[in-house]
C-alpha cells in the first residue's frame, strides 16, 4: 500500500477531515487506477476491501454521522465494481452476502437519530 493511500485510508477511517468528503472520493478513484491491469484475484480481493473498510467506518459510532453517511453513499462503488467481476455462482453468492451485510448494517444507521 501506497503512503497516499494510507494516509486517505486513515483520514477516511477516523473522519480526520470531515467536512471533506472529496477524500472518499479521490481514495476510490486511486483504488480504481491501482485495480488496473492486475489479476481477477487481486482486484475482487481489493474491491472487497473496500467494500469492507467503508462498512467498517459507517459502523463506527465514534464517527459523525454526516461522515458515515459519506461512506454509505459511496458504498455501492466498490460493490458495482464487484457485480462487474462475478463470474460464477460462488462469487454471486459472495457478493450477495456483503451486499446484505450492507443492507443490515445501514438499517441501524439513522443519520438524524445520530445527530440528536
Amino acid at each position: 500500500m501506497t503512503p497516499c493511500i494510507k494516509t486517505l485510508r486513515k483520514k477516511i477511517r477516523f473522519a480526520e477531515e470531515p467536512n471533506n468528503p472529496q477524500l472518499i472520493c479521490m481514495w476510490l478513484k486511486i483504488e480504481q487506477v491501482k485495480m488496473k491491469n492486475i489479476s481477477y484475484e487481486k482486484q475482487w480481493a481489493g474491491y472487497i476491501n473496500e467494500a469492507n473498510f467503508l462498512l467498517d467506518t459507517l459502523s463506527d459510532e465514534l464517527i459523525p454521522a454526516h461522515w458515515r453517511e459519506c461512506c454509505l453513499n459511496h458504498i455501492h462503488i466498490p460493490l458495482g465494481c464487484l457485480h462487474r467481476l462475478v463470474s460464477s455462482k460462488k462469487d454471486l453468492l459472495r457478493l450477495n452476502q456483503l451486499m446484505y451485510e450492507v443492507r443490515e448494517t445501514s438499517k441501524f444507521f439513522n443519520p438524524a437519530r445520530a445527530i440528536r
